[in-house]
């Protein structure tokens, strides 16, 4: 009887066995990678609910863009044009209270609310408003829903003589909020069209309830269109209304001018990108508005009505840059006089 022969199962080679450590040692490193990454997601979530202001995101206001406006500025405006209907910026979010300046350059609370009382239960007399002004096909129409009309009658005249007066088909009122202008019932409203993109303006509530409409911030008057001021130079202080940035910090190199009070700043009409230089003395205290509103607008595309000059030929300046002689109302509103 034969014995049946076993052959032995062969030992693991060195390879293999290698092999198997290799992996071993591969997996334990992504199970650590992964167990790493989940404990930094779930530590990132618990900072993040830390930090998160409750609210927060609804007291955010959109920043200007470079189209600054009579508050302040972006949206495309009913008409377009150098002199045509001034573009307004309209927030996504709008604060409790709106300044009267940007703004840039985002629209500033203000602790201290006057503005229109109630200005949700008037939106039905603010719509009749803004219909009849942006309805009406004469100036004299228009004048029956303008503030101050007896003073900007004149500015009208002038202004239409030389820009067609264009109506807008009235859709309704969008949103609106009290401006905080201690002294002054204003609103800040928006205008909305069957046609073309909204439109914010200012209003004022008049002593005998009636609401009215700030034409001249609409259209951004000024006394010269802007280009022409800029050629022309003239020496006679120009009113306009215009977009200042600066640094704040004292100008020198102006020559015999040159103060230790002297400012220099960046002054632009909204439809031109094309800055002037101008200065001004930062002690003259018929300027210290000018001074408050920049600072309030963090010196960046801030709205102000201003009166600017060129020096004269027998100037001995080194530079002759313009020159801001005053500043009146504050934005671009004329505030002549507070009432109760």
């Amino acid at each position: 009887m034969t014995t049946p022969s076993f052959r032995p199962r062969s030992s693991r080679t060195k390879r293999e066995n290698k092999k198997e450590l290799w992996l071993g040692a591969l997996a334990k490193v992504l199970g650590a990678v992964a167990l790493i990454l989940m404990v930094a997601a779930v530590f990132r979530v618990a900072v993040s609910g830390l930090w998160e202001v409750p609210g927060e995101a609804e007291e955010r206001v959109v920043e200007a863009t470079e189209v600054m406006t009579p508050l302040t500025g972006g949206s495309p405006a009913v008409a377009r044009g150098e002199e045509s209907v001034a573009e307004v910026a309209v927030p996504k979010a709008l604060p409790k209270a709106v300044p009267v300046v940007a703004e840039g350059v985002g629209v500033e609370a203000v602790a201290e609310v006057s503005g229109i009382e109630r200005i949700d239960t008037k939106r039905e007399a603010i719509g009749a408003a803004l219909a009849g002004f942006f309805g009406a096909g004469s100036v004299e129409e228009k004048l029956r829903w303008v503030r101050d009309p007896e003073r900007v009658r004149p500015l009208m005249m002038d202004f239409y003589a030389s820009h067609e007066l264009k109506e807008a088909k009235w859709a309704g009122l969008g949103w609106s909020k009290s401006v905080a202008e201690p002294g002054f019932h204003l609103g800040y409203v928006e205008a909305v069209f069957e046609a073309g993109e909204p439109m914010a303006l200012i209003v004022e509530e008049s002593e005998e309830g009636r609401m009215m409409v700030d034409w001249e911030s609409s259209v951004r008057y000024g006394e010269l269109p802007w280009r022409e001021f800029v050629q022309v130079k003239p020496v006679k202080p120009t009113l306009l209304r215009v977009l200042v940035s600066g640094s704040g910090v004292v100008a020198d190199g102006l020559g015999s001018e040159n103060s230790e009070a002297m400012q220099r700043l960046s002054v632009r009409h909204p439809s031109d990108s094309e800055p002037l230089e101008a200065v001004f003395d930062a002690k003259d205290p018929d300027l210290g508005s000018l001074m408050e509103q920049l600072e309030s607008g963090a010196w960046k595309n801030v709205p102000v009505t201003l009166r600017l000059c060129f020096p004269g030929a027998e100037s001995h300046s080194e530079k002759k840059m313009a020159r801001i002689t005053a500043v009146e109302g504050r934005g671009w509103l004329i505030l002549p006089q507070k009432r109760s």
